[in-house]
């Protein structure tokens, strides 16, 4: 993994039981200058793009074009409504 100005790069390659290339991708990751995620881009996936309020609460989840109207509570790992 590569770490470089709110970017992170993951590039993963499989290989066969002969140690052959089958096919290789990479994902990016976009952060905040406070280390919150806001972007991951996938090469065969959605791409997710999340939002945070002044003090770090997440407030939205967008994948792809699909606004989940979630916010992920990253201290128990469980997903509750964003109410406004």
């Amino acid at each position: 993994m590569k770490f470089s100005a709110g970017v992170l790069t993951q590039a993963t390659t499989f290989y066969d039981a002969a140690g052959a290339e089958l096919f290789s991708h990479s994902v990016g990751y976009g952060y905040t200058p406070a280390y919150r995620l806001i972007q991951a881009n996938h090469p065969t996936l959605d791409n997710e793009t999340y939002s945070y309020d002044k003090v770090g609460n997440r407030l939205s989840e967008l994948l792809g074009d699909i606004n989940t109207g979630n916010n992920t509570n990253t201290d128990s790992g469980t997903t509750t409504p964003v109410t406004s």
